[in-house]
């Protein structure tokens, strides 16, 4: 059986203003790139513990989507008992956690 995958607000922040500056950045690919990550977070649902844990707190999972310089970080949870899926944060690779 599937999980469910829900954006916690900071999360939707974050998507929110990734999606700005990639779209000002790349008009015509930023919005195609921004769906494909969009579909390697709903990707989740499938198999949640595939990402390793952040080594910082055991209940955190880590999912990294792009390439060399662009890698995003998209920080979750799993929550068992609800079969749920949250999204924390979305990342660049860059930034510290």
């Amino acid at each position: 059986m599937d999980y469910s995958v829900a954006l916690a607000d900071s999360a939707k922040a974050d998507a929110d203003l990734l999606y700005a500056r990639i779209v000002a950045a790349a008009p015509l690919r930023g919005p195609v790139w921004f769906e494909e990550l969009l579909q390697s977070i709903r990707s989740l649902s499938r198999m949640p513990r595939r990402s390793p844990r952040v080594y910082r707190s055991p209940r955190v999972r880590c999912l990294l989507f792009g390439k060399h310089r662009n890698v995003y970080r998209v920080l979750y949870e799993i929550d068992e008992r609800t079969r749920k899926v949250i999204v924390l944060h979305i990342r660049h690779g860059a930034m510290q956690d």
